[in-house]
Parts: structure tokens; C-alpha cells; sequence
């Protein structure tokens, strides 16, 4: 809109105008010189201004992230950025989360043109994810999260059994294995040799065996990441026994009990 300035008056120039996107810069004049919003024009002469504009820096986008695992102490994550509209990513924000902890921060200053990060502070038996911010001089982006990474889950710490005639119950000792998918078994007549895989994929099954002696199993667990852990130790499971006492019906009554490796049986008493 056009201002009137009357001779030997002083002209308030209008006020900084708005435009999506932009920041004002002032009025330029054509005489040349460049006013402010609302500064006095005194010079007798007609002017007319054009507002000056400047793209105004905006929060950049929120990043793609990727995590993959080298090993069990390396984990390679990297991004794409996702530069503003207007000015450029000035810096890369990364945290990771362990297992069920909360995200703690790895590197706050990483630089505007980052776009990956070797982590070497993971470990097995743990699950990892990720996540990167950008920031420009506007403020800092949305987290994007990478997926979970898992590592190699621990080995079982052992287990135990038992075999009466041919059947055999054997369980793995499971509590120290985070995130587990499944579990392989494998079956030795000495301990040491002839393993055989046995199906079953649980922490407990049941097998069928009908060698002299007590068998050996080992069994390790497969995490949710598709990796393998080591076998547990060997284990023997135990000879189990029936005993049948005379009722007063058609079918005797059965007692189960079990005698653990190495031991053997002293005696028996039974009250009735």
C-alpha cells in the first residue's frame, strides 16, 4: 500500500509485512538505501520500497535408520538424512536401548553430513535398537528408530533328567537366556561322541531311548536373531524306577522314584 509523505514532515514507514517461510529483512529503496520497518523517512522526494525476504531455516526431516550386527561387539548403524526445506542439518543425535532399559544417549554432537556410527560396547545375550535425530539451527528433528538387533544369546547352564524303561524327560536350565526362539537338543551314549540331534525344539521334551546305560544330553538355544549359542555341558539323566504295591484292587499301585548318576540305591522304606 502506498504511504503519502508531506513535505518537511517526518514519513513512519510501515510496519514489517508476513510471508509463509520468510523472514523480513527491510524495505529497499529505490534510492538505494535499505530502511527498517517503521523507520522515518524525512527526504522530500517520492521513494518506492520493496520488502527484502530470506528463507527462514527449518527442522530437518526425521532420519531413516538401519542397525546391523557384525558381531557380538560391533554393531554397524547408519541413516539417510533428511536435509530442511530451507538452511542444512548442522548436527546428528544417536541413543541406543538396551534390552528393557530406557535410551541412553551415545553421541550428541555427531556432524550435520554423519550418516553412520560404529557401536562396540554391545555384548551377547542382549537385544539393541537405535534411533538418530538431526538438528539445524530451527531445532532438532523426530527420532527415527532403527529395528532390533539381537546377539548371541547365552548358552543354557545346564539340565537334568529322567529315563524309566525307554522314556526319557530331560529339561534345559534356561533362566540366564534373554529372548529365545527355540532350543536344540542332541543325544550321546557316553558323553562325549555319537551326538545325535534330537527333535524337540522347547526347554523340556521327551525322548525315547533304549541303550544299557543312562544317556547323555546337551542342548543350546536359538535366539529370536536366528543365532545359535554354545551347547550346555553334557548332562546324564537319572535311572527311574517303579514300584508296585498290592492294593485292594484289580490294578497294583505304582510308586515312581529316581536315582541321580553315580549314586545307587541303599535301601527303601515304605510306611503305609
Amino acid at each position: 500500500a502506498s504511504q503519502t509523505k508531506w513535505f518537511d514532515e517526518t514519513l513512519t514507514l510501515a510496519g514489517a509485512p508476513s510471508r509463509a517461510g520468510y523472514g523480513f529483512d527491510g524495505w529497499s529503496g529505490s534510492d538505494g538505501r535499505t530502511y527498517a520497518a517503521g523507520a522515518s523517512y524525512t527526504a522530500n522526494a517520492a521513494v518506492t520500497l520493496t520488502a527484502k525476504w530470506h528463507p527462514l531455516v527449518t527442522v530437518p526431516g526425521t532420519p531413516t535408520v538401519t542397525a546391523t550386527r557384525s558381531s557380538d561387539t560391533s554393531i554397524n548403524v547408519t541413516w539417510s538424512l533428511k536435509q530442511p526445506t530451507n538452511g542444512s542439518i548442522t548436527s546428528n543425535r544417536i541413543e541406543v536401548k538396551i534390552d528393557e532399559e530406557g535410551w541412553t544417549t551415545i553421541s550428541s554432537s555427531l556432524s550435520g553430513s554423519a550418516t553412520s556410527y560404529t557401536y562396540s560396547s554391545s555384548s551377547a545375550n542382549h537385544r539393541y535398537q537405535f534411533r538418530v535425530a538431526s538438528s539445524s539451527s530451527a531445532g532438532q528433528s523426530d527420532y527415527g528408530e532403527s529395528e532390533y538387533v539381537y546377539t548371541t544369546p547365552a548358552a543354557p547352564r545346564g539340565g537334568y533328567g529322567l529315563i524309566r524303561g525307554t522314556n526319557v524327560g530331560v529339561t534345559a536350565l534356561v533362566d540366564n537366556i534373554k529372548y529365545p526362539s527355540g532350543y536344540e537338543w542332541q543325544r550321546s551314549a557316553n558323553g562325549s561322541t555319537g551326538w545325535t540331534n534330537i527333535n524337540g525344539a522347547q526347554s523340556s521334551i521327551s525322548d525315547t531311548y533304549s541303550g544299557s546305560t543312562a544317556p547323555y544330553y546337551r542342548v543350546r538355544c536359538v535366539g529370536v536373531g536366528g543365532l545359535a549359542s554354545a551347547y550346555c555341558p553334557a548332562f546324564q539323566v537319572s535311572k527311574g524306577y517303579n514300584i508296585y504295591v498290592n492294593s485292594a484292587g484289580s490294578t497294583p499301585d505304582k510308586i515312581n522314584f529316581y536315582v541321580p548318576p553315580g549314586s545307587s540305591i541303599k535301601s527303601i522304606k515304605i510306611l503305609v
